[in-house]
């Protein structure tokens, strides 16, 4: 059996949002031009993402709704737009993409002083495209985008679509709800019946699996026929309560089971079984493929791609050097990084071939008077084993020049080099790092 790895996190979102690439730290011009001349013919597509419930919702626009967009885009006045050169700023939640032959603008939610948008200008290059980013102040153009979109904030979610607000609760969300109070929660994969790795959350994913269970259909299912059903699952999780520090699943513990591949769901409590099948709601809507066709969703696969983000978790990358310079450092944790999602599980939705990076994408934007931290950007390929998802093409990503099924993306991460001599990645994502704890 392969070594158990434990894996901790206290919080994993999805990285989302427009970021520096591969293109120097100069700024454009202010987009004001661009944004107040364009029109119906410059679009070749437009479409409003939504990240909720663990997933990103995307939907394409009508030409009616084009035309909103637009009349409001164009009203954006000079005087709105501040320079965003430090790529400061959170994940955001929401927001609109639009894309034309040469150019692409990303529209985001921003949370900060300086606008309720986030704009990211995408030009294209020979190496893909080369982005610059704006604070854009203009609440009406985000008013639309929150509309269309369908965003609304997590605790007004959990109000509209948890049954459990009127008494009643799944059976599976009665029994998550009790795993709340204790160490945290306990999510083993195993895959062909070997365990890999088992992963610790924090109470907050299981009020988060509450909300999600209401959004499918419980049905008790026929014993014999559901062992039969998952026989040949692709992976099995078992989600259970942590009563003690070490993620240890106790002889006598509850717990929930999830099959990949299947709708059968294993509820196991106070030493009895239970089989259920769960079924998407016919009224609760997940978004369109690429084809434009309704996403119908399976629960084993949603819990599982919650599972999945704490396999790459950035506090992993820890590492001694004798290198003095800022980006010979970067380098080796850019490499770490990569090797992340290499050794990720069978079946995650972050899995990959391969993936790559030149050195001399890596550009340092702040370090600290002493030297023990700073802060860079840098621009990683990949060759996922399932490219076409929204894990991978939300936000900055872009098709890279290596060929056919690479994609690169940015981020912009922080090193801090400890007491013991060991470099840490402290903040890694879309949005701008700081040198401030």
């Amino acid at each position: 059996m392969n070594k158990i790895k434990y894996l901790y996190c206290t919080f994993a979102v999805f990285l989302i949002g427009v970021s520096l690439a591969a293109c120097g730290t100069e700024q454009a011009d202010i987009p004001w031009k661009l944004t107040s001349t364009l029109s119906m013919s410059d679009i070749s597509s437009a479409e409003v993402w939504v990240y909720i419930d663990g997933r990103i919702e995307e939907r394409i626009l009508s030409a009616e709704e084009i035309e909103e967009v637009i009349e409001l885009i164009n009203q954006i006045p000079e005087s709105a737009f501040t320079d965003n050169e430090a790529l400061a700023g959170t994940t955001p939640e929401y927001g609109l993409k639009i894309e034309s032959n040469d150019m692409k603008l990303n529209f985001s939610q921003n949370i900060g002083p300086y606008g309720a948008i986030e704009l990211g200008v995408g030009k294209k290059t020979d190496n893909g495209y080369c982005y610059s980013q704006w604070h854009t102040d203009s609440d009406d153009l985000a008013a639309l985008i929150v509309r269309l979109s369908g965003y609304k904030k997590t605790g007004e979610i959990a109000s509209d679509t948890d049954i459990g607000a009127n008494g009643q609760k799944t059976s599976a969300g009665k029994l998550v709800h009790t795993f709340i109070g204790g160490y945290g929660m306990r999510t083993a994969l195993s895959v062909n019946g070997e365990l890999l790795n088992v992963a610790v959350q924090t109470d907050w994913y299981a009020e988060r699996y509450e909300v999600l269970f209401s959004r499918f259909d419980w049905n008790e299912a026929d014993k014999s026929e559901a062992a039969k059903a998952v026989k040949n699952a692709s992976f099995v999780l078992v989600l259970s309560a942590m009563t003690d520090k070490e993620p240890v699943l106790l002889p006598d513990a509850d717990y929930i089971k999830f099959f990949g591949g299947t709708d059968y769901v294993l509820l196991h409590e106070n030493g009895k079984d239970k089989w259920y099948t769960a079924v998407a709601k016919s009224d609760v809507s997940y978004g369109y493929n690429i084809d434009n066709a309704p996403i119908v969703p399976n629960l084993a696969a949603m819990v599982r791609q919650e599972y999945d983000g704490f396999e790459i978790p950035e506090q992993q990358i820890r590492f001694n050097t004798k290198e003095k310079e800022p980006e010979a450092v970067a380098a080796l944790a850019v490499e770490a990084y990569g090797r992340l999602y290499k050794n990720v599980s069978p079946g995650s939705v972050y899995e990959i071939y391969e993936y790559a990076y030149d050195p001399k994408d890596i550009q340092i934007l702040d370090v600290s008077d002493d030297g023990d931290k700073f802060t860079f950007v840098f621009v990683l390929h990949v060759r996922p084993i399932v490219p076409n998802t929204s894990f991978w093409w939300a936000g900055n990503t872009c098709e890279s020049e290596k060929g056919e099924g690479w994609l690169c993306f940015s981020r912009n991460g922080r090193l801090d080099l400890g007491e013991d001599g060991y470099w840490t990645v402290s903040q890694l994502g879309t949005g701008g790092a700081s040198l401030n704890d």
